[in-house]
């Protein structure tokens, strides 16, 4: 996990969805974030950002559905 070195604490690949959701539905995603302070989140983003992974912010889990198949 180059792309996160430093940040393998707050940052988990292939990562289900499912136990994380209101329903409990849902596939893998290929990395899944949780930082706890602005710095981590800011540094996680200028990552993200040379790469071309989508960034999805689940929030509470409520009123979402993922697919079983998981999600990029």
């Amino acid at each position: 996990m180059k792309l996160f070195k430093g940040y393998e604490e707050i940052v988990e690949n292939s990562k289900e969805l499912g136990p994380l959701t209101t329903f409990r539905l849902g596939g893998p995603v290929e990395y899944f974030a949780r930082p706890r302070t602005e710095e981590q989140l800011s540094g996680i983003l200028e990552r993200v950002a040379e790469t071309e992974l989508p960034i999805r912010v689940l929030g509470n889990g409520s009123n979402v559905l993922v697919s079983d198949e998981g999600v990029r």
